[in-house]
């Protein structure tokens, strides 16, 4: 992941998160989330497989979804 300066790691785990949250009903692809945070989808990649290891979210097939 890219150095961010404090705090801006956690910032960016939220917004993932909140993108998770708004799509709960249907799950969110990564070049969705992407194109809604206008990120790279290599970057929402990364914040997603870190919120899986955490325990915040969840793939089943393309979709993610936020588990808490």
């Amino acid at each position: 992941m890219a150095r961010l300066f404090k705090g801006g790691q956690e910032r960016k785990s939220k917004q993932m998160q909140g993108v998770l949250r708004g799509n709960e009903a249907t799950g969110v692809t990564e070049s969705e989330a992407a194109d809604l945070l206008g990120w790279e989808r290599r970057t929402v990649n990364n914040y997603l497989r870190g919120l899986r290891n955490s325990g915040n979210a969840e793939k089943k097939a393309r979709a993610w979804f936020s588990r808490k």
